[in-house]
């Protein structure tokens, strides 16, 4: 199905297509690639800046995300998560060619170079990626300053649903223990999170 019915846009005969949430997550990209590009080149101490983003829509049981770089998502839910995105890194190149392996890829020298970054170039295409998920699921967006110090199960851990009320606040402390864990463990980054529950 390509479209959702998404009364709070305008009246309620109004639909949003998948292809318009993609094309605005897109463009959106777009522009904050340019405000960072075009800011770099008017302070020359400042070129070759860039950043990595990760960006979603949520509506109804659907995520629409996009990403540049090595920020991600992660989808969770019971005892499970999953990664979405997908790095733009070395170390993803080389395990996606098969030269190292996951278990190597955690503790790989230089594990901080990207592929693809937001503003050191005039352009920039982020990834695309639609899922559906159920009530109940954790959407979690962060930076390599978590991934790096923070394993996938410990992160699970953390979030886990623990109370049928959650609310801003148990969000929030959620999210201070993830920040505290990778801070414990080396915080060696910056260390970005923000946490979701459906």
């Amino acid at each position: 199905m390509d479209e959702f019915l998404a009364p709070h846009i305008g009246s309620k005969d109004k639909t949003l297509h998948a292809s318009d949430i993609r094309d605005n997550l897109i463009l959106s990209v777009d522009r904050a690639n340019n405000a960072v590009y075009t800011y770099a080149k008017a302070h020359p101490s400042l070129k070759g800046m860039g950043t990595t983003l990760v960006a979603v829509f949520v509506i109804e049981h659907n995520v629409f995300c996009v990403n540049v770089g090595d920020s991600r998502m992660y989808l969770m839910k019971g005892n499970k998560i999953k990664q979405i995105t997908k790095d733009h890194s070395y170390v993803q190149y080389l395990l996606d060619m098969g030269q190292i392996t996951e278990k190597e890829a955690e503790s790989f020298p230089n594990k901080n170079v990207i592929t693809r970054a937001v503003g050191t170039e005039d352009c920039v295409t982020p990834e695309y990626f639609r899922e559906g998920v159920s009530e109940g699921t954790f959407i979690l967006l962060c930076s390599d300053g978590l991934t790096n110090f923070v394993d996938n199960e410990t992160i699970r851990h953390i979030v886990a649903d623990d109370s049928k009320n959650i609310d801003q606040l148990t969000l929030g402390l959620k999210v201070r223990k993830l920040i505290d864990t990778a801070n414990e463990n080396g915080g060696a980054d910056n260390i970005t999170a923000a946490l979701i529950k459906l």
